[in-house]
């Protein structure tokens, strides 16, 4: 960042008023009714990812009553060992909004949502050890995070695909007024009852 040496800021005063503005050293965070919590409904589904040691899934509802609810699943390979983490978010009194994360149930830890975009969405909670930065980005039917460290080193990333839901079948009334599925018209009911040989 250039800095005015003091001596010229000394004399441009009178030219500028009584006021000079201080100098910002961190970038101006956009305000919290900057940020629609709707506009995270691309984060909704569920998510799947085979990867070469665990399986991971992650679920989100959708934003109704102001909360998004999230839970992460990971199972190694073998089957024998799960890790999970409970998450959530939620715009807070104050009008920011905040991803929460619970690893294994534990102590809720919040991180700050920072940036908005299409697609896109990053968290930050400088004060934690790891991770420190938390980005979802949704292309299509991937959604991918990034999480690590605040000047993005020491990265970890994860890229789910959206598992679509299987068409529910649903009943029709059979000749006799019972419900029957599609499956079953198709089926071979066997003999018939009462002594037809």
């Amino acid at each position: 960042m250039t800095r005015i040496p003091l001596l010229l800021t000394l004399s441009l005063t009178p030219l500028l008023g009584s006021h000079v503005p201080p100098f910002q050293d961190e970038v101006p965070q956009p305000t919290a009714e900057a940020f629609d919590l709707e506009a995270l409904a691309w984060l909704s589904g569920h998510w799947h990812q085979a990867g070469e040691s665990q399986d991971n899934v992650e679920i989100w509802t959708n934003s109704d009553g102001g909360l998004f609810l999230g839970m992460n699943k990971a199972v190694d390979k073998k089957r024998d060992r799960a890790s999970f983490e409970y998450l959530r978010i939620v715009r807070q009194a104050d009008g920011t909004i905040d991803y929460i994360a619970q690893p294994g149930g534990k102590d809720p830890v919040a991180f700050r949502l920072v940036e908005l975009s299409p697609g896109k969405v990053v968290f930050t909670n400088p004060d934690h050890d790891f991770p420190q930065r938390i980005a979802y980005s949704r292309e299509k039917d991937v959604l991918a995070a990034a999480v690590g460290t605040l000047d993005q080193h020491d990265m970890l990333a994860f890229r789910w695909t959206l598992v679509r839901p299987e068409p529910v079948a649903t009943p029709t009334p059979g000749p006799k007024g019972d419900n029957v599925l599609p499956s079953d018209v198709d089926r071979d009911p066997g003999p018939a009852k009462g002594g037809e040989h």
